[in-house]
């Protein structure tokens, strides 16, 4: 072979270059410098209805502190940019230099150019313990705003805690084995009582459990749903599968079922939030600075929801992040 000749199998190179002539019209690949075209139009949406809200003065009046120059970027439009980046679907503080790319989200955000990943990170960095517990309330009182949307009159909510793998200096060993950090979330749903599967009460039990000693014990009531497998089973103990609720309700056994069947979402929600919104990204080294940047992703999560179901139609509502990308906010 000679010298800078590049190796092709053989018939290769002709039937790739017979494709791209069969399906790829003539085109120019140029700048959009120029341009006022952009490629997030629903994202230009999204944060005028955080300004509609409020969002953006509350931010400013819970964070002024923050700003330590008084040239520059506002600290709203400091989080505002990271919140944008999140949403858009990016993962890392650099991606940020991808909004800064887009010549027609600038214009109409009137804006030269985003902040950099290295002023994000240094906010984070100076947000104290108050701050952070600042920004956990709006994160809720925008939940609440979701409720009202919604028209829930009652709401339950599930707690459930998520591991993060990282082997950031800070991390520690989870009860998995690895280290990394263990988040405990909230996650509000709206209470819902139908009945699915009416042949699954004929296999319902109820009884009490005792745990601990005879003096400080204490008793559980736990009910139990038994249901014959479809599936023919070799030995007779695995006929049956079995699911054990533990409740602390004085409710009927059959309405303790089909309430807690309602409750299986949260991991659900949790995975949305760690593939769409880079939950389980640890993006700095300091714990404070991940507190901050933990609450940043539940508000971009939560600015979303509130987007769905005050502007779009109900069948949109269940839509996740990356449906709503492809569909919707990347859109030129």
């Amino acid at each position: 072979m000679k010298k800078n000749q590049k190796f092709h199998p053989v018939g290769e190179t002709k039937k790739v270059n017979k494709m791209i002539r069969q399906k790829v019209k003539n085109f120019n690949l140029g700048s959009l410098k120029k341009t006022r075209v952009t490629a997030s139009s629903c994202l230009i949406l999204i944060m005028s209805i955080a300004r509609e809200i409020g969002l953006i003065a509350e931010l400013e009046k819970r964070f002024s502190h923050l700003k330590k120059r008084k040239r520059g970027y506002s600290v709203s439009e400091k989080i505002l940019s990271f919140i944008e980046m999140l949403i858009k679907g990016e993962r890392r503080l650099n991606d940020i230099d991808i909004l800064s790319s887009d010549p027609g989200l600038l214009d109409i955000l009137r804006m030269y150019r985003f902040p950099r990943a290295n002023t994000i990170g240094v906010l984070t960095r100076g947000f104290s313990r108050r701050d952070i517990n600042n920004l956990a309330n709006i994160v809720m009182k925008l939940s609440s705003n979701i409720i009202c949307q919604k028209g829930l009159r009652e709401i339950v909510i599930d707690i459930d805690s998520s591991l993060i793998d990282s082997e950031v200096e800070i991390a520690e060993k989870s009860y998995e084995g690895f280290r990394g950090f263990n988040p405990l979330m909230g996650i509000i749903k709206g209470k819902g009582e139908k009945l699915r599967d009416s042949a699954i009460e004929k296999e319902v039990a109820e009884s009490v459990h005792f745990v601990g000693s005879e003096r400080g014990g204490d008793v559980y009531r736990f009910v139990v749903v038994r249901r014959k497998s479809q599936q023919m089973a070799l030995f007779p103990e695995f006929q049956y599968t079995y699911r054990v609720y533990f409740t602390n309700t004085d409710w009927d056994k059959h309405r303790v079922v089909h309430f807690y069947r309602q409750r299986g979402d949260a991991e659900n929600i949790i995975k949305e939030e760690k593939e769409g919104f880079a939950v389980d990204n640890i993006l700095a080294e300091d714990f404070l600075a991940n507190a901050a940047i933990f609450q940043l992703q539940l508000l971009a999560y939560n600015l979303v929801q509130y987007f769905k179901y005050s502007n779009l139609e109900k069948s949109w509502w269940n839509l996740r992040i990356k449906q709503l990308r492809f569909r919707l906010i990347n859109i030129a």
